[in-house]
């Protein structure tokens, strides 16, 4: 199943996280280097256990899922989207605290070329844009 066609995601939750480090050398007060450690995307979600869903399943074995997130301002169409081509589903637990089941797991983007750019590994692309149409001058 493809996670940005689902119906049954009732919560999320995305994290974007990048440690950097400024080593700094004698004879200088800049730092020599800024060392960028490895983009981690990670996240939560909540699903609905609907009959038929594939959710359950794609989360207790290895099927890389597509997430795709779009929020658009209706008024303005400024836009911000945010792409995971290969996302892996992990840990899921039932949740049985309402009148209907869910399923809470957790996942991590994987990097690949698809989301990175110039032939660089990334485990997410984000598109941004607004409502002008024309160049700045």
């Amino acid at each position: 199943s493809d996670l940005s066609q689902s119906s049954v995601v009732a919560s999320g939750q995305l994290d974007i996280k990048r440690n950097t480090v400024a080593i700094h050398t004698l004879g200088s007060q800049s730092p020599f280097r800024i060392w960028d450690a490895p983009l981690n995307v990670s996240g939560k979600m909540t699903f609905v256990l609907e009959v038929g869903d594939n959710t359950m399943t794609d989360a207790s074995v290895r099927n890389a899922q597509t997430l795709a997130l779009a929020f658009n301002d209706p008024f303005s169409n400024h836009l911000v989207q945010l792409e995971m081509s290969q996302i892996q589903l992990k840990d899921p637990q039932i949740n049985r605290g309402k009148s209907y089941l869910e399923v809470d797991t957790n996942f991590d983007a994987e990097g690949d070329l698809t989301d990175g750019l110039s032939g660089v590994y990334a485990p997410i692309i984000s598109r941004v844009g607004n409502g002008v149409t024309a160049a700045y001058a």
